[in-house]
């Protein structure tokens, strides 16, 4: 969130600099049963450090798969 905002990513390389840079605090994946073939891996450049995911719930529409993450921060 942006204060009392909400703000969305669409794209991977964007979500991944947003990801490295520590401004995410959740994860939405929506998971389709089509293969493209090509773009960009969300989570193939997203840094040397690992990121833990808490997941928060799931959403089955038999067309697609929604599943939420939080981000969560070791704070050290």
């Amino acid at each position: 969130m942006a204060g009392d905002k909400r703000v969305a990513i669409g794209g991977a390389s964007v979500a991944q600099l947003a990801l490295q840079a520590g401004l995410v605090d959740e994860i939405y994946l929506h998971i389709a049963p089509i293969i493209l073939g090509m773009g960009k891996r969300l989570f193939d450049q997203i840094g040397p450090r690992s990121i833990q995911l808490k997941h928060l719930d799931t959403l089955d529409t038999g067309d697609a798969q929604h599943i939420r993450y939080e981000v969560v921060r070791n704070e050290s």
